[in-house]
């Protein structure tokens, strides 16, 4: 069976309601197998629902494919405009990527050094806060979220406060430059997807392309800023990539790799909080216990994954992520190495296969009792034994309840992400309470969840914020 996309075009944003469209597909076609054909190509694309796509990491080799590879309009950029052609080892497969890979984790994987970057992060969001209710009370909690992602990577990732939240006019425009970039990057991809020839038939390469140069000089100027100019902390992902003589990296290649952090990093992080705080905004019984646990671990202050445990808050992620995922779905594997047997169907070598949660997350069979209720207690010590030797224990696979993929190509910045959407999130509901405004949002049967990437909730809703 082939779908059919028009109907969850959304038009008012140019996005797709892709967890619609997923869910769907699962119970119309991908329930019973756990697998669907899916796709306007000619060339061979399965949607898995189920365990059997751990197969292709058990078998993908050395060099797995990673979503990024799809984004070819940076590779092509590139090739035509930048003096040099730099190349950014996370757009390849192959050695290319493995080597790039490699000489990254230590400043991006490595709990010790993720961590050292924490106090900057804890210095942007402690003075973004102060325009939260703002922003949510006036129907942008969106753009707070998305502005506060890019602020607090800039900070780990150049040492630098951009306060774009706070609108500082040169933080703004470097912030709005770079984000523009990345957005059009993604409509790009979207809209070109199966090959670079395309970009002839679309506008969408003309105006990727004059984004996507404006993007690059602010962050060039970002970078000039933090490693020649010598402002903010000096201790950052990026100090650290530099300072490695053994890299070799060039400053062309450090701004590539800056740029495609940043893709990777704030947008998820970004529409993660946003789904988180707009579940606790729906539910206050279960933001208040979430709360109550943040103060009894933290006291007030800030976030500090040293000796703090929030078990329930924890909970509280993976029903998210369940219920209102970041991604409706993740782990796009495109020219597998050879042919895989997934769910009793023959998936040839050079196919792509896509894993969505979206059916195992909204069957009552496998995700329990009323899946469209968001209900943390899912994930309770006691749930996931009872599903323990069932088809339902997938549910509780990283692959399936984690915002940042799976494997060899999860997202490199993980690590940072986590700390970055805790040490927000920790803040703003220990310091307010927050509710939905249901007399100033846009009526509820109005309110649609839309990807244009990542996943939020459009138009954003308004919210009632109480300091506490």
């Amino acid at each position: 069976a082939m779908p059919i996309f028009m109907p969850y075009f959304h038009k008012e944003t140019g996005g797709m309601r892709v967890e619609d469209f997923m869910k769907d597909y699962y119970f119309n076609f991908g329930k019973e197998h756990g697998i669907a054909r899916f796709g306007p190509s000619n060339d061979p694309v399965a949607i898995v629902f189920n365990e059997d796509y751990l197969q292709v990491f058990h078998k993908e080799g050395k060099y797995p494919a990673g979503i990024l590879t799809g984004a070819w309009a940076v590779d092509e950029y590139n090739r035509k405009y930048v003096e040099g052609y730099p190349k950014n080892p996370f757009l390849y497969d192959g050695e290319t990527w493995r080597k790039g890979r490699m000489a990254v984790n230590p400043y991006l994987f490595n709990i010790k050094e993720a961590q050292s970057y924490l106090p900057a992060i804890n210095e942007t969001v402690n003075s973004a806060v102060h325009y939260f209710e703002e922003y949510a009370t006036s129907g942008k909690m969106d753009k707070f979220l998305e502005l506060c992602a890019f602020d607090m990577f800039t900070a780990a990732s150049l040492g630098i406060q951009n306060k774009s939240v706070a609108g500082d006019p040169e933080g703004l425009e470097i912030a709005e430059s770079i984000i523009g970039s990345l957005s059009t990057l993604s409509k790009v991809s979207t809209e070109c997807p199966y090959s670079k020839y395309d970009m002839l038939k679309f506008s969408a390469w003309d105006n990727f392309k004059k984004k996507w140069s404006t993007g690059r000089e602010a962050s060039k100027k970002l970078m000039k800023m933090a490693l020649e100019d010598g402002e903010g902390s000096g201790k950052s992902i990026m100090h650290g990539f530099l300072g490695d003589k053994e890299l070799k990296i060039s400053d062309e290649e450090a701004n590539e790799m800056y740029l495609m952090l940043t893709f990777a990093a704030a947008d998820t992080t970004s529409s993660l909080t946003n789904n988180v705080l707009s579940n606790l905004a729906k539910n206050p019984d279960i933001q208040d216990k979430a709360r109550a646990e943040m103060k009894q671990e933290l006291g007030g202050d800030d976030y500090n994954p040293e000796g703090t445990k929030l078990p329930y808050f924890e909970q509280v992620l993976k029903e998210t992520q369940r219920l209102t995922p970041t991604l409706g779905f993740t782990n796009v594997k495109s020219n597998i190495p050879r042919d895989l047997v997934m769910n009793g169907y023959t998936i040839p070598a050079g196919a792509t296969v896509i894993f969505s949660n979206m059916g195992i997350a909204h069957d009552e069979q496998l995700a329990g009792p009323h899946p469209q209720v968001f209900d943390p207690d899912r994930f309770s010590e006691e749930k996931i034994a009872a599903r323990k030797g069932t088809r339902a224990e997938f549910l509780d696979h990283p692959l399936a309840c984690k915002p940042f993929g799976f494997g060899a190509r999860m997202c490199v910045g993980s690590r940072i992400a986590k700390l970055e959407y805790m040490s927000l999130i920790c803040r703003l509901i220990q310091d307010y309470e927050l509710r939905v405004d249901e007399q100033k949002s846009a009526p509820v049967d109005e309110r649609v969840r839309v990807s244009r990437v990542t996943t939020i909730e459009y138009p954003c809703p308004v919210f009632k914020v109480d300091k506490l």
